[in-house]
C-alpha cells in the first residue's frame, strides 16, 4: 500500500480506539482471553515446523553432498 507510517499508525489507533468505546476494555479482554491459546497453539507450531524443517534440509543436504 502507498501509505506513509505516520498515516498507517494514525488509522490503527483510531480503529483500536474505536473498538475500546464501542465494546469496552471488559470485552477486548475477553477476546484476548480467548484468543491467547490460539496464537500460543499456532506459534508452537512454527516453532515445530522450523525445526523439523531444518532437520529435513541437514538431512538432505548430508545426503546429497556426501562423499561416495
Amino acid at each position: 500500500m502507498n501509505i506513509s507510517y505516520i498515516w498507517a499508525v494514525f488509522i490503527i489507533g483510531i480503529a483500536v480506539l474505536a473498538y475500546l468505546l464501542l465494546g469496552g476494555f471488559k470485552a477486548v479482554i475477553k477476546t484476548d482471553f480467548f484468543r491467547f491459546p490460539e496464537l500460543l497453539c499456532l506459534i508452537l507450531f512454527l516453532i515445530w515446523l522450523n525445526i523439523l524443517e531444518s532437520v529435513w534440509r541437514v538431512e538432505f543436504i548430508s545426503t546429497v553432498f556426501s562423499p561416495r
